[in-house]
């Protein structure tokens, strides 16, 4: 499961770079960053788009943050 996230998660930055036509970094500040120049200079459409590689990233982000700790937990015992 963690590779399934990991691949949403770039898929989430990929589509926010091809939106933008920028580079997006892999940090809240970029993602957060994109998804306004999306929102403001993209069509409606492609602001939608934004948004869903948003809670995307977020999602995929949480879940990947989840499964490390699950890991190191179950390391330490």
């Amino acid at each position: 499961m963690h590779e399934y996230y990991k691949q949403v998660h770039e898929d989430a930055l990929d589509t926010l770079r091809k939106l933008t036509g920028q580079d997006v970094e892999d940090s809240l500040d970029d993602v957060r960053k994109a998804v306004h120049y999306v929102k403001c200079h993209g069509t409606r459409l492609q602001a939608c788009y934004a948004k869903e590689a948003w809670f995307d990233f977020m999602w995929s982000m949480h879940e990947i943050k989840a499964q490390e700790a699950e890991a190191k937990m179950a390391a330490a015992k």
